[in-house]
């Protein structure tokens, strides 16, 4: 009895030591931040370090890469369609790699998408961007066209304070 004991404490040590390391995603998923200062700051962040953020319905999804058909977009989805990759890469021999940080999407669906450029130079979302189902985002789609109002009446403020002033400078040069 007490060597079948020592040979399942052998075997399970055996089987998890020489396991590959495996890294769980660890992030503030946007419902359970309830301040919303802190909430649009995360909002903030993701938004100025996304190459893309937008709204869209999965219209191609295969192994490797997913295509979204644009609904409404934030930043750098210019087109009627956008396309990335969805993290899973080949390692060779046939085989494949991904994260659990890879998000998973339904076909079919509409999300809202954080889009990023990754260490291969393509572009993806992970779990902790922000990236959700339309039907979860309104809180963060609010904070987006807040944040991007805010945005263009700074800059058209600007503009304005801008072109006056260098039309009191070119008055004061021409007299």
């Amino acid at each position: 009895m007490k060597s079948k004991g020592l040979a399942i404490i052998f075997c399970a040590f055996a089987l998890f030591y020489n396991a590959p390391d495996v890294f769980a995603c660890d992030c503030s998923l946007p419902e359970k931040i309830k301040d919303e200062t802190a909430f649009r700051e995360m909002v903030v962040n993701k938004y100025n370090k996304a190459v893309a953020v937008f709204s869209g319905e999965i219209t191609d999804n295969d192994k490797f890469n997913i295509k979204f058909k644009i609904e409404k977009n934030w930043k750098g989805a210019t087109g009627a369609s956008y396309a990335m990759s969805t993290g899973l890469r080949p390692s060779g021999s046939g085989t494949f790699k991904s994260s659990s940080c890879d998000y998973s999407f339904n076909d079919g669906d509409k999300y809202l998408v954080f889009a990023f450029k990754t260490q291969y130079g393509d572009v993806q979302t992970y779990y902790c961007s922000l990236t959700q189902p339309l039907g979860k985002a309104e809180r963060t789609e609010k904070t987006l066209d807040e944040f991007i109002k805010e945005q263009k009446m700074n800059s058209k403020s600007f503009e304005e304070n801008f072109g006056l002033a260098f039309s009191w400078h070119y008055l004061n040069y021409i007299l």
